[in-house]
């Protein structure tokens, strides 16, 4: 997902500075449930946003792509 979402999360469930494996075990769950909405939805639309100009710059890449083509091409020129 989102970068910012991610590094935020990461400082949260740190904030305490969990002591052991468990701390940590515990910390993970319980700050994914205090992300405010907003954050979440935030990420979410960045996120299909990014995949949206993805598929934008891909798509016409996609259509020209020959599969068993490419594949024999690639096989081929190894065995010079």
């Amino acid at each position: 997902m989102d970068r910012l979402f991610w590094g935020y999360l990461k400082s949260r469930v740190y904030y305490c500075n969990p002591q052991t494996l468990l701390d940590l075990k515990d910390s993970i769950p319980r700050e994914i449930a205090n992300i405010p909405h907003a954050m979440l939805r935030q990420a979410v639309l960045s996120t299909t946003s990014r995949c949206n100009a993805y598929l934008a710059v891909m798509a016409p890449m996609w259509k020209t792509f020959d599969l068993n083509k490419d594949i024999l091409l690639s096989d081929t020129c190894c065995h010079q």
